[in-house]
């Protein structure tokens, strides 16, 4: 599950949705286990925009990604 978070820039919020989640180096080893291999954190970011752009999506109306 992801997080959505806010960045303040001059005086106004851009909006961020992050998700992170851990993936083993080697994927012949599977599983949690004590000794099943090392892993890593894989970080996907999504610039959502401005509050002002969120809401005109949520409302169906036109925007731009400038």
């Amino acid at each position: 599950m992801g997080k959505i978070y806010e960045v303040k820039r001059g005086r106004k919020y851009h909006y961020y949705y992050r998700h992170s989640q851990r993936i083993k180096l080697d994927g012949s080893l599977g599983g949690k286990a004590r000794g099943s291999g090392p892993s890593r954190v894989v970080t996907k970011n999504i610039y959502l925009g401005k509050a002002e752009d969120i809401v005109r999506r949520v409302k169906g109306e036109q925007f731009s990604l400038n």
